[in-house]
């Protein structure tokens, strides 16, 4: 069986959210910019991410709305594991 990184779990969960093959997602691609993510993509992102690596990101979601990269998504959710 093999281990997906963190990485390829949140690319591959955003390909099946955006229909979009996981090849064009890229680290540093902007979830906004060139995603086309609004705050009502952002939510139903975040609820994914809970689910897929049964987590709760802390707060009132104001750390989740900075991020601006895939990159910097992962780190938040690699962050948010270290801290369970």
């Amino acid at each position: 069986m093999t281990t997906l990184t963190t990485e390829a779990r949140v690319i591959q969960l955003l390909a099946r959210m955006l229909s979009r093959p996981a090849e064009q997602l890229k680290p540093d691609v902007n979830l906004a910019q060139e995603l086309g993510i609004d705050s009502v993509d952002l939510l139903g992102l975040v609820s994914g991410i809970e689910e897929e690596f049964d987590l709760v990101f802390p707060g009132d979601g104001s750390l989740i709305a900075q991020v601006k990269t895939i990159r910097e998504l992962v780190a938040l959710v690699e962050e948010t594991l270290a801290g369970q």
